[in-house]
């Protein structure tokens, strides 16, 4: 007798609207904005939270660092360091303002250098150094007279190499460079000279810089009084005539090789260096030369010609 063979199950075939597994459902619009809206929310709420800690943990360095300020940087001694010249080491320290018991860092190290210039003309180049945990030290420097300008009554604007104002209406300091031709108006000592106001000054700069190039130092006077004439003094022998302030450094140029060259021993002349590329020596007469100013032996020099 036979056995009816049954029919195999066949697996149900995926229709039109199931998926495979592993195959990702297409999202709807709707679907998908929310999503993206929910992941960008995630994103700003773990911004906010970085930026919540990170604000604490500041606010913690700086209390830590107000409170350890406070307790552990004391000022306990304020020093004074170089020549303070005619002022005392106190009145230095009184005019900074700076106190024992004070904060190191409970004052501004510029505004502090500010004040002891201006308050002390012969000081110049003041630093305020803080020495941690506890001490603080003003190191300055004496200034000196490195030109005197005459003044219209005779007497004299003392001026250092940096250009600050030290001392008006003083005498002519023994080794300073004497200034003629250019006067100020309403300056003060303690101040510093400004070049955009008085135009002059860069003239003298240029001269002063030319005979630092072709190395002539210890020159004793300039007169600017006429800008067609200028004169340099360099000696109580030497004058040098140098014209206009056209071409400068080529005129001194001239003058610096006659100075090497060109004198007699105690020869006391002119030199004329006025015309670009060439120099002249005048001898003049010693009777009428003027300690003064050097304009005058050229005078002298022209009239005995």
């Amino acid at each position: 007798m036979k056995k009816k063979r049954g029919r195999r199950a066949r697996a149900p075939q995926p229709t039109a609207k199931q998926h495979s597994p592993g195959h990702r459902r297409e999202l709807s619009k709707r679907e998908y904005i929310q999503a993206e809206n929910a992941k960008r929310h995630r994103r700003q709420r773990k911004r906010r939270q970085r930026l919540v800690v990170l604000l604490l943990l500041l606010f913690v360095l700086a209390s830590a660092v107000v409170i350890t300020s406070a307790v552990f940087f004391k000022i306990t001694s304020v020093q004074v360091a170089g020549d303070t010249g005619r002022y005392s080491a106190d009145q230095v320290i009184g005019t900074s303002g700076i106190v024992s018991g004070d904060n190191m860092f409970s004052f501004k190290a510029g505004e502090v250098e500010h004040a002891i210039e201006s308050a002390f003309p012969y000081i110049e180049h003041v630093k305020v150094k803080r020495k941690l945990p506890s001490v603080v030290e003003i190191s300055v420097e004496q200034a000196q007279p490195s030109r005197a300008f005459m003044d219209s009554n005779g007497t004299y604007t003392l001026v250092s190499e940096s250009g600050k104002v030290l001392e008006t209406g003083a005498g002519k300091p023994e080794g300073a460079l004497e200034i003629l031709g250019i006067s100020f108006q309403d300056i003060s000592a303690g101040q510093y000279l400004d070049t955009s106001v008085l135009p002059d000054l860069n003239t003298l700069s240029q001269i002063t810089d030319a005979l630092a190039e072709w190395g002539i130092e210890g020159s004793r006077a300039i007169d600017l009084t006429d800008k067609f004439n200028i004169k340099i003094q360099y000696n109580e022998r030497v004058s040098i005539s140098i014209g206009s302030i056209s071409q400068i450094s080529y005129k001194i140029k001239f003058a610096k090789y006659i100075l090497d060259n060109g004198l007699k021993e105690n020869e006391t002349v002119v030199i004329d260096a006025s015309t670009p590329g060439q120099a002249v020596v005048k001898p003049v007469d010693t009777s009428s030369i003027s300690s003064q100013a050097a304009s005058q032996p050229e005078a002298n020099s022209s009239s005995s010609s």
